[in-house]
């Protein structure tokens, strides 16, 4: 713990000497002070019993725009084509995880929890996001149609959840049990579905008419055909040729995040069903897993330094209260679903005592929710900053209690 002390000391006075004095340090430099400063805090929580995840977020915050301001705005955006190949190599992780043979086990439970959460809150928050905007009409006045339609923003983020944090979790504590694969069998379904949905009703809302529906179709759709085809290109890779292993992975990646920008199909979804399909229709998928893992640290390590720069922290000043209060109802309504379901499929109460906590974090598909919100009605700025809010508030707040959780019921069926 001394050595990861003195070391974040160091950086930090690096760090501050170089603000301070004005001097101008190219990107490469301060990526690499951010890399090197996410890893010893992220270490330095570990040993405290803190997820390393928040450690990354919290270094990343520290020295973008809204901390030092070392790593400002324009390096930020320079940095986010590295983000978007992290979030890819995460998702063949993602994907991974989805083994039709485990999924088959638990195809009854994975289709009750998901069913009801989906259904339940989505109602719920819908109905009760109606009723606070009567109280507190934070974007003025609007007629029946705009609030119903704000109301059921409000009621598709409360569904999303971000995967990415949840595979960083469960590698980080072990946590491979029933419970916590199930939770991230559901989150994963949950998003895609959501997904799905919510590009369809913000295409009706569009009112575009079959043009934009069919644009729709292909960046959902498109995705997984895209996926389909990659996943079939990397069986023969690791079939036939088998070697470099590694640099096909960071290649494959690259070329996802490159073609899924130019054709307008979602990163996220393709390289999930890469992975997917590696797990399911090859014998090599342990060895992919392997090779990632031989690069996993770093990744995450990129990639929730890289979200901490960009979580704007502006947005929480005027609309903390708001999200907190959306978070707590969400947080308490997953809870009691959750029960409901637990009850209806006869599980032990590990699901909806501890589990709830897997399912509030959110970034990922709530971000790229609160985009298309913000291209399609830039009068809704407000509910865009509200949205962002809730996902800086739950990406610092809900992994702790994630991983305190996840430890208690790794625990008690290891036991079992």
């Amino acid at each position: 713990m001394i050595r990861e002390i003195i070391g974040l000391v160091i950086i930090i006075s690096i760090n501050l000497y170089i603000h301070l004095a004005g001097i101008e340090m190219n990107l490469l430099f301060d990526l690499g002070l951010l890399i090197s400063g996410a890893f010893l805090l992220g270490e330095l929580f570990h040993r405290i019993k803190l997820p390393k995840v928040s450690g990354y977020l919290i270094v990343g915050i520290l020295m973008g725009p809204f901390g030092s301001n070392a790593i400002d705005i324009r390096m930020a955006e320079d940095l986010q084509f590295i983000d978007m190949i992290t979030l890819t190599i995460i998702a063949f992780i993602v994907g991974r995880e989805l083994s039709i043979k485990r999924l088959k086990k638990d195809i009854k439970a994975i289709f009750i929890y998901t069913s009801t959460v989906i259904i339940v809150t989505f109602i719920a928050i819908t109905l009760f996001s109606f009723w606070l905007y009567q109280v507190n009409p934070f974007m003025g006045p609007q007629s029946f149609r705009n609030t119903l339609i704000i109301a059921m923003i409000f009621g598709f983020m409360a569904l999303a959840k971000s995967p990415l944090t949840t595979v960083a979790l469960l590698k980080e504590t072990g946590a491979y049990t029933r419970t916590p694969l199930l939770i991230l069998s559901i989150t994963v379904l949950k998003d895609i579905i959501v997904l799905i949905c919510f590009a369809a009703f913000m295409a009706l809302l569009k009112g575009s008419g079959n043009g934009g529906m069919a644009k729709t179709s292909w960046e959902i759709f498109g995705s997984f055909l895209i996926g389909g085809g990659a996943g079939a290109l990397s069986l023969l890779y690791l079939k036939f040729i088998r070697r470099q292993k590694l640099l096909m992975l960071l290649v494959l990646a690259i070329l996802i995040t490159i073609i899924s920008k130019a054709l307008h199909v979602d990163n996220l979804l393709v390289a999930i069903t890469v992975g997917f399909i590696i797990e399911n229709f090859s014998d090599l998928g342990e060895e992919f897993l392997d090779d990632i893992e031989k690069i996993a640290t770093f990744i995450y390590i990129l990639f929730f330094a890289i979200r901490g720069i960009n979580l704007d922290l502006n947005a929480v000043r005027n609309t903390w209260l708001i999200a907190v209060i959306l978070i707590v109802m969400r947080t308490i309504i997953t809870y009691y679903t959750l029960m409901v379901a637990s009850k209806i499929q006869k599980d032990p109460p590990n699901i909806y005592k501890y589990g709830w906590s897997g399912f509030i974090n959110q970034s990922g598909v709530t971000l790229a929710m609160a985009l298309i919100i913000s291209n399609t009605f830039p009068q809704f700025d407000a509910l865009v900053a509200i949205c962002i809010s809730m996902i800086v508030i739950t990406d610092i707040v809900a992994p702790p209690i994630f991983k305190r959780h996840l430890l208690k019921i790794k625990k008690l069926e290891e036991e079992i």
